[in-house]
């Protein structure tokens, strides 16, 4: 289970995900960057109900990978159809929502695609 690691160690993982995202993605092929992808949409799902900070971290991951990855299109769409529908869930597809258009306007250290 995700939850019996130590919040601390779940929130250095989640943070150095953001990290590794931010700087060093251009070292993946496509279908590497699908593979993580697909990993932080699980993560993000078994994190639904907190810790909150783990949420965000998370979700500053997926930001800065669909602002970094052309081959994802449909990222608003797949993340609603994911997080939309599901009482339980939607809290992080607002948390998404939130931070994407931020990301975009204040992270100059992600290479926009």
């Amino acid at each position: 289970s995700p939850h019996s690691t130590p919040e601390t160690a779940r929130h250095f993982a989640a943070r150095t995900f953001r990290q590794k995202i931010t700087l060093d993605l251009h070292q993946l092929d496509s279908a590497a960057r699908i593979s993580l992808r697909d990993s932080l949409l699980e993560i993000l799902y078994q994190y639904h109900d907190g810790p909150r900070n783990i949420v965000t971290q998370i979700c500053l991951s997926l930001a800065a990978l669909a602002l970094q990855m052309p081959e994802w299109q449909n990222v608003l769409p797949q993340l609603t159809e994911l997080y939309g529908k599901n009482p339980v869930t939607v809290k992080c597809l607002l948390e998404f929502l939130k931070i994407l258009p931020e990301e975009i306007t204040t992270n100059n250290r992600i290479p926009i695609s």
